[in-house]
């Protein structure tokens, strides 16, 4: 059994410290132009579209329901959903 663990610890540093570093630098990029950038993009978007909500715009709830916004606070928006 102590021969495996020898192999094993012998071949582990044989590698060159510079290649493990521009792999790691790798996948810190794609990580970040696969996850960290579309999602700040996405908030991006969704604040713009928050704050562009003014009095008589017709929006559409996250079940389905329509209403039209009649009252605009810093905190809530106050719908008309029904007549």
């Amino acid at each position: 059994m102590e021969f495996f663990i020898s192999a094993a610890h012998a071949d582990a540093g044989s590698g060159s410290p510079i290649s493990s570093i521009v792999m790691l630098v790798g996948f810190v990029a794609i990580f970040y132009f696969m996850l960290i950038r579309p999602q700040q993009k996405r908030a991006k978007e969704h604040k713009n579209l928050l704050s562009d909500i003014g009095k008589g715009d017709e929006i559409s709830l996250a079940g389905g329901m329509l209403g039209r916004v009649t009252k605009v606070t810093d905190e809530f928006l106050v719908l008309e959903i029904a007549n």
